[in-house]
């Protein structure tokens, strides 16, 4: 591969990774698209991700801790009404959190 190839399929990648980091994040590419270097612009888009995935950490985090609370009521026959949805909806919390540990490697500490 020449050093131009090379350079070109950097640059695919970095752009499909902007692709995914936007519909991800609900924006257009455009929106990056500034009157600067593009690598900044990648960099800006990156930061932005970050950002928003600590804020859903933190959300996931409260949601985690909602849902062990409405389990634990659940269970000890405090719920009354919703039982069924409650019970669906804590285990649906506990798996999602379960999975994404197990793909990023304690993710949620």
């Amino acid at each position: 591969m020449t050093e131009q190839e090379e350079i070109t399929e950097y640059q695919k990648c970095l752009e499909e990774a902007l692709a995914k980091l936007c519909t991800a994040m609900g924006v257009e590419p455009e929106t990056y698209d500034k009157d600067q270097s593009d690598f900044q612009n990648y960099i800006d888009c990156a930061n932005d991700a970050a950002a928003l995935i600590e804020k859903l950490k933190a959300m996931a985090a409260s949601g985690f801790e909602l849902a062990s609370y409405a389990s634990y009521s659940e269970i000890v026959g405090g719920i009354t009404q919703n039982r069924s949805a409650i019970r669906t909806e804590c285990d649906s919390v506990f798996q999602q959190r379960s999975e994404i540990n197990e793909k990023l490697d304690g993710f949620f500490q």
